[in-house]
């Protein structure tokens, strides 16, 4: 019985590696077969042999690619027909420079074909050419070319012909620093991000410098690997985006330090959110577009002043993108209870708990609880980072699940608790009853209900903030020091923003 097994068993995984076999060779039969179709000719006298692409030719020769498509390297080629290369500049096409990285923008290297792209299931693929640019092959055509011959197979490569030339195109970061009209406040911002490193570290910003903020810290809309979509803000557009930032990142700090002033905290979340890793093309926008800060950046296609498509990506010039600041850009901040680790008392350690627990529905979540201090008003610490100058309502989620009295079996322990804030604020909210977690008495064999309510935000108040930084929360436990009622217990702490 078991040999009947095993023989049946073998004899599935031969049959199953038969079937990949011969689907792989399918596969490389269908590869081969197109790279080899014509094995006794070159690329360079492919070309030669189509006399609508002479041109081209003059070209490969001016710029000595000639003899890199004689080469026994493998490369794919894409020619323009004469009549294409008479609506390129002669400017480009007269300049040794131009001409041999506009050449070199229609090679690559390897074998790229339509039937290679179907094999795969591709629409299109991103492709670096020689010159280091990227270009976009798809089964209809390259760029904004269409093919007129395709899939030409020979010894050393892959040849097609289609019916544009292929532009060099600058990336996004050239395009932009070229410009002296348009964006120039959002371009001479970021220009001013740059900055070098003191010999203990710190930033010391210049135009100069060889590092960059927004490089580093949102896109290096230099890199040829990347897809962007950037919107670049006309001075009246960057102005009034500013304007409406501008007063939640009032600072009040009187160093020198450039990023912590007000005008580098407003204008560096002007600029921020609006690039997008993915290239969009403007058929394809919406009515809003997703930033790689996660921020919906409003589009609306008649404030588009013009456009630019980029080597890796496309630039929108824009008159207007009217952010909704509470929605898009000023958002609640969360502070999680455990996030709170620093307390009145180091020695307490055996007191203090961070708990996973289950809401109501079900789901876990973890909260801060100290029971048992002894210590009247014990609280814990957390820091708030980068605090927006602006009016908030304080919401709390804290659970009282904590025993039943001993003493009365028949009574909840009920315990007060409050938050308060740094002198940067100047807020100490009241102290807030905290529900417990079981309404039924003690000794009730049906207590087998929970309420809803525990589970629910809480709105304590309203707190001002007056400059933008950073802080800290205090969860301070009631002004006792009973085991039970002077407890702490917090899931969250969120702040939203009002005004």
């Amino acid at each position: 019985m078991i040999y009947s097994f095993r023989k049946h068993l073998l004899l599935l995984i031969f049959f199953a590696s038969m079937i990949m076999f011969i689907s792989c060779k399918d596969n490389w039969a269908a590869r081969t077969e197109l790279i080899n179709k014509d094995n006794s000719i070159t690329l360079l006298d492919k070309v030669r042999q189509q006399p609508e692409l002479s041109r081209f030719v003059d070209l490969l020769v001016k710029t000595g690619y000639d003899q890199v498509l004689e080469s026994s390297k493998t490369f794919t080629v894409w020619a323009p027909t004469n009549d294409a290369l008479q609506k390129v500049p002669a400017a480009t096409l007269n300049d040794d420079v131009l001409a041999k990285l506009f050449v070199a923008n229609h090679i690559v290297n390897q074998n790229y074909s339509v039937a290679l792209l179907k094999l795969n299931g591709l629409s299109e693929e991103r492709i670096q050419t020689l010159n280091g640019k990227y270009i976009t092959f798809s089964q209809n055509g390259v760029d904004e070319a269409k093919l007129i011959k395709a899939d030409l197979a020979v010894k050393n490569g892959v040849f097609h012909e289609i019916d544009a030339a292929l532009e060099v195109h600058q990336n996004v970061y050239e395009y932009v620093s070229g410009l002296t009209t348009n964006g120039q406040k959002q371009n001479n911002f970021i220009k001013s991000l740059n900055y070098d490193l003191d010999g203990a570290g710190n930033k010391v910003y210049a135009v100069s410098g060889t590092r960059n903020d927004f490089s580093e810290q949102i896109a290096r809309l230099s890199n040829e690997r990347g897809q962007f979509t950037y919107i670049l803000l006309t001075d009246d557009a960057f102005d009034q985006e500013y304007n409406k930032l501008n007063k939640y990142f009032k600072v009040t700090r009187t160093d020198s330090r450039y990023d912590s002033t007000t005008v580098y905290r407003t204008s560096w979340n002007v600029i921020k959110d609006l690039v997008a890793n993915t290239i969009v093309p403007i058929e394809k926008l919406g009515t809003s577009l997703l930033s790689s800060t996660g921020v919906n950046i409003p589009i609306d296609k008649s404030a588009i002043v013009s456009s630019y498509r980029a080597s890796n990506g496309i630039v929108y010039i824009m008159n207007k993108v009217n952010f909704n600041v509470l929605q898009d850009k000023i958002r609640p901040i969360v502070i999680k209870g455990e996030s709170l680790t620093s307390y009145s008392q180091n020695d307490k350690s055996a007191n203090i708990f961070t708990r996973i627990r289950s809401d109501e529905n079900g789901l876990q979540f973890s909260d801060k609880f100290i029971s048992g201090t002894g210590v009247a008003s014990f609280w814990a610490r957390g820091r708030i980072n980068n605090l927006y100058s602006t009016k908030y309502q304080v919401y709390w989620r804290a659970l009282n699940d904590q025993s039943w009295s001993t003493a009365t079996p028949s009574a909840p322990v009920n315990f007060k608790q409050k938050l308060g804030f740094s002198s940067a604020i100047g807020s100490t909210l009241p102290y807030v009853d905290i529900i417990p977690y079981t309404t039924v008495a003690y000794n009730d064999p049906t207590d087998k209900i929970r309420p809803r309510a525990p589970f629910a935000e809480v709105y304590l108040g309203d707190i001002t903030v007056n400059t933008w930084g950073n802080t800290f929360l205090y969860a301070i436990g009631d002004a006792v020091t009973t085991a039970g009622l002077n407890t702490i217990s917090l899931d969250y702490v969120k702040l939203v923003p009002i005004n």
